[in-house]
């Protein structure tokens, strides 16, 4: 037995096998159970012992062994009787079972065998016969559960490739079918033709006992039906008094039936049917047994549907009709099916469409000077009103910003007079309580005199007194006005040297809104500890499109490290009113991280920098409150 094993090779080479495994050991021979535990504990294995049958029994349920070596001869239950209860429980009857035993004659051995057990090794044993019964059916174990699984992946491979050659087949004639469907679409402009000819191709192709197209009628006048039927199992009806869905065209039904015709289905609130459900949600209903559903309604002509696949005709957003096929059998509709037919019902849409199109061409060349004139009319009414509209709301700013002037202005006159009392400069909580209120008007008339800016603006009676003066002049003005903010949110601003630049004719108190705007909104947007740059030079850009005779002009950037903008609000934040991002997440304050406002302030910026000549835009590679790509505003004014 030794030349068989090379015991210098590791374990897991040795073994060919995935150590660790499990050896229950069951012997009630303190001796045995040592040396065996001990020598195949060296070569990898996990080693479970018990010194009775019932304590191996107990064993082998809670520790699932991958082998047992099992003593004949014990206390209680012997060998025999605990191999027998192993193998009649599930759970351990694959488990391999090797007798160890002094027995030596053959009906003992026979027994064994009949019992479950798949070897036997006879005392007094060597150890490395011992390991090599242990390797040689842990292998042969392994095998057969290879083999079992590959058994199994096989059989399993065989049914789904059937399946799949079944789908196969009925998808090919599936889309056969669709082909030909497409054709008759393109081919036939004629309606009721095309219906006709597409429900019976289907029918035969698909072999349902019914295929009809139900169309969405509302037919005021007569008050009879009008109908055209067709021999050899088709029909065709063309109005109907009320608003129903009407059977366009119809193919199949059983042999000994006459051809339906001037079947129709109310569409009213009231109705509880398939064809009214598809109508009204425009979504597909698949009936597997319509003698189980709620919402079938039985026809009398149709008697013979077991189940019913009714899919939806669109035209853009609206719901012309529905494709209707029928069964007479349960269950028949697969959701391949359900795809295939959709996409018919798709085609068959398209058609209705083109024919629909094909009539209305000539309709709408009769009368499109007509509705040209009338809908140019409807237009220049509704630009007027736009207009009369924009002016009463301009209007209504102007006013109601005068009229808050004069009590806003009493409010800070009382206030005012107020901190001044020596009895109320002697309470330090009511002096600040009223400089609470002198801040808050403060407030008020800055949105007071914003919101008359934009109406100055915007009906052109913005008041210009250029005169000759400086970048830095400007900056300088703004800068004193934002010292406190600039400290209250611990950001440095950066202003380069501008002294050199040529001087511009621009009017000082507009310009200083301008930048003043911009920079609190720079304020606004960067996060506490951030910075602020205001750059400057000369260039010259394009006079009008042209590249030639180029206009000399200052170019002032406002950067910061903010949270940047996103690229789709670029143009947006110009517009008047706009708030970028959700307006009910901005925090209070002129100049707080995110604070709100009435979203006017970039608005005046651009009016102010237009009426000048220039030109204003921003640059942000977009928004984001984590890595602060930041954002630079352009002012461009020209010198001339």
């Amino acid at each position: 037995m030794n030349s068989t094993l090379d015991l210098e090779q590791p374990p897991q080479k040795l073994f060919e096998i995935t150590l660790p495994q499990t050896v229950l050991i069951v012997d009630d021979n303190p001796t045995n159970l040592r040396v065996i535990t001990d020598y195949l504990e060296d070569y990898g294995f996990t080693i479970l012992v018990a010194r009775s049958g019932e304590s191996g029994l107990e064993k082998a349920l809670h520790g699932h062994p991958d082998i047992i070596l099992l003593d004949v001869m014990m206390p209680g239950i012997d060998g025999f009787e605990t191999c027998q209860r192993l193998k009649a429980n599930k759970t351990l009857q694959e488990i391999p079972v090797i007798f160890m035993t002094a027995l030596s004659n053959v009906e003992d051995k026979i027994k064994g065998f009949k019992m479950g057990a798949v070897d036997y090794i006879t005392k007094p044993f060597r150890r490395e016969e011992v390991l090599a019964r242990v390797i040689t059916h842990l292998r042969m174990r392994n095998l057969t559960q290879t083999i079992q699984k590959q058994s199994e992946s096989f059989q399993t491979m065989a049914y789904e490739l059937l399946e799949a050659n079944t789908v196969l087949s009925k998808l090919a004639i599936q889309l056969q079918a669709s082909s030909e469907v497409g054709q008759q679409v393109i081919s036939i402009l004629n309606l009721n033709e095309l219906l006709l000819e597409v429900v019976k191709l289907i029918q035969t192709r698909f072999g349902y006992y019914f295929v009809g197209v139900w169309l969405i009628t509302k037919q005021e006048n007569g008050s009879e039906n009008q109908m055209i039927s067709s021999e050899d199992k088709t029909d065709a009806t063309l109005y109907y008094k009320g608003n129903m869905a009407i059977l366009q065209a119809g193919a199949g039904y059983d042999e000994d039936q006459l051809p339906v015709s001037g079947l129709v289905q109310p569409l009213d609130d009231g109705a509880r049917s398939i064809i009214a459900w598809v109508c009204q949600t425009g979504q597909p209903y698949l009936a597997t047994n319509v003698a189980l559903d709620y919402k079938y309604v039985a026809l009398k002509e149709l008697a013979q549907t077991k189940s019913e696949l009714v899919l939806p005709l669109r035209v853009g957003q609206r719901i012309i009709g529905v494709l209707d096929i029928r069964s007479d059998s349960v269950a028949t509709f697969t959701a391949d099916d359900c795809k295939v037919l959709q996409a018919l019902a798709n085609q068959i849409s398209v058609a209705i469409r083109n024919a629909n199109l094909y009539d209305e061409i000539n309709h709408l060349n009769e009368n499109l000077e007509q509705k040209v004139a009338q809908r140019t009319a409807e237009l220049n009414s509704a630009y007027q009103k736009l207009e009369r509209l924009d002016k009463v709301k301009a209007d209504f700013i102007k006013i109601t910003s005068h009229e808050l002037r004069t009590p806003l202005s009493i409010i800070k006159g009382y206030t005012q007079l107020l901190k001044e009392l020596l009895a109320i400069k002697n309470e330090p909580s009511t002096t600040e309580l009223l400089a609470g209120i002198i801040s808050g008007v403060d407030r008020l008339y800055q949105i007071v005199n914003t919101m008359l800016d934009v109406v100055k603006i915007d009906t052109q009676l913005l008041e210009m007194h250029a005169k000759p003066t400086t970048i830095s002049t400007v900056i300088g003005k703004v800068k004193r006005r934002i010292v406190e903010e600039l400290k209250n949110r611990r950001l440095t601003i950066i202003i380069p040297e501008l002294e050199g630049l040529p001087i511009v004719q621009a009017d000082v108190d507009l310009m200083v809104k301008v930048f003043y705007n911009l920079i609190i909104n720079a304020i606004k947007y960067t996060p506490d500890g951030g910075t602020i740059t205001v750059n400057a030079q000369e260039i010259e850009r394009p006079n009008g499109t042209a590249a030639i005779d180029p206009q000399r002009a200052i170019e002032v950037i406002i950067s910061d490290t903010g949270i940047g903008i996103d690229p789709a609000h670029h143009q947006q934040i110009f517009e008047k009113f706009y708030q970028a991002g959700e307006v009910d997440l901005h925090s209070s304050g002129v100049t707080n991280f995110k604070g709100g406002g009435p979203g006017l302030g970039l608005a005046i910026v651009r009016g102010i920098v237009l009426a000048h000549g220039g030109e204003v835009w921003v640059e942000s590679k977009g928004y984001d409150e984590e890595t602060c790509p930041g954002s630079h505003f352009h002012v461009l004014l020209p010198l001339e």
